[in-house]
Parts: C-alpha cells; sequence; structure tokens
C-alpha cells in the first residue's frame, strides 16, 4: 500500500525503510525521479536580469529576474549586488563587468540569458512579484 498522496511528496528515501519497507524500492526510485526531473527544468529555466539605480544616497540597486511570466526582485547595497553578480549568477567575469559598467555609467543594465534557480532566489531574500496572469 503507498502512503497517502499528501505524503508521498515529502517522505524521504531514509523514513520510507521504517515507515514502508516492501515499498522502500519503488517509493525512493520515484521520488529520485521526481528530483531529477525538477533539477533539469530548474537548470534549463534561464531568465532575463535587470537592474537599476534607486537611490543616491544610500547608493541602493534594484534587481529584478524574469523568467516567463515570473518575476522576482530584491535591492541591494554595492557590495551585495558585486557579491550577487559573481557568485549566483553564474556569469563570467567579464560579462559582471560589463554590467556593472554600465550600471554605472547609465544607471541601469541587463543581462540575458541567466540562469538562477528559484531556492537560490528564495535563500537570498528575492521576492516573488504578482504576476498579471
Amino acid at each position: 500500500m503507498l502512503p497517502p498522496k499528501s505524503t508521498r511528496r515529502v517522505i524521504d528515501c531514509g523514513a520510507v525503510s521504517l515507515l514502508y519497507p516492501k515499498m522502500e524500492g519503488r517509493i525512493c526510485a520515484r521520488y529520485r525521479a521526481c528530483a531529477g526531473l525538477r533539477d533539469r527544468i530548474s537548470r534549463c529555466m534561464a531568465g532575463t536580469l535587470h537592474i537599476f539605480k534607486r537611490h543616491e544616497n544610500p547608493l541602493e540597486y534594484q534587481t529584478s529576474y524574469n523568467v516567463g511570466a515570473v518575476s522576482w526582485a530584491k535591492v541591494f547595497d554595492p557590495a551585495g549586488l558585486d557579491e550577487f553578480l559573481r557568485l549566483a549568477t553564474r556569469l563570467s567575469p567579464p560579462s559582471v563587468e560589463a554590467l556593472l559598467t554600465d550600471l554605472r555609467d547609465q544607471g541601469h543594465a541587463s543581462e540575458a540569458p541567466v540562469e538562477i534557480r528559484e531556492s537560490q532566489l528564495v535563500a537570498m531574500g528575492f521576492t516573488e512579484l504578482p504576476s498579471d496572469e
């Protein structure tokens, strides 16, 4: 017997052997397959990164990341923005430098495609913006 549908998503392979010893292999394989699919979908979803100067004193930048109809936003200070661009966006160092130069010279910059996982956005404190759809 399979666990109730509401429990299937959150059950982990370590607990399966205790709760459902006869189902361990099937549940774990299914769980891993779904997790692998989520990772592949997440990796393939590239979006557009928009950055603009929000305030001059103290200097702040607003960053928005758009993937299809979903948008995420966060405000950074200059050091936080630099760290975000270098570590979270997987952009090459020359691309990061070009973005920062455009930002200093024009007050705004955009880059596409940029790949950032939704779980990373949440962990970094980005807020999901309401959609028009």
